[in-house]
C-alpha cells in the first residue's frame, strides 16, 4: 500500500469517528471483545460439534448431487448448528464418556 492509499484511508476514519459516534462504539466494543480472548477454533469446540458438521456438510453434498433439496436444507440446519453448539459450549467442550 503506498502512501497516498494510507492518507485517503486515514482520512476516511477519521471522517467517519466524526460524523457517526455509533460507527466508533460498535467498533470499540468489538476491539474489546477481541483483547479479551481469541476466538476458538471448530477443533476445540470438542467432537461433538466436529461430527455435527461434518454430517451436516455430508448431507448439504449428497443432497445438491441428488438433486434433493430436503437433504441439502437439513445439512445447511446441521451445519448451522453445529457452529451454535461450538460457539456456545464451554472451553475444551463436552466429548461423551463413561463415568
Amino acid at each position: 500500500m503506498d502512501e497516498r492509499e494510507r492518507r485517503i484511508l486515514a482520512h476516511i476514519e477519521r471522517h467517519l469517528r466524526d460524523t457517526d459516534p455509533g460507527f466508533v462504539r460498535l467498533f470499540a466494543a468489538a476491539a474489546t471483545r477481541s483483547a479479551r480472548g481469541r476466538a476458538r477454533t471448530m477443533h476445540e469446540a470438542g467432537p461433538v460439534p466436529r461430527t455435527v458438521l461434518a454430517v451436516g456438510l455430508f448431507l448439504m453434498v449428497a443432497g445438491s448431487a441428488v438433486a434433493a433439496p430436503p437433504v441439502a436444507v437439513f445439512g445447511i440446519v446441521l451445519a448451522v448448528l453445529a457452529l451454535g453448539i461450538a460457539h456456545t459450549m464451554p472451553n475444551g467442550g463436552w466429548s461423551p464418556g463413561f463415568a
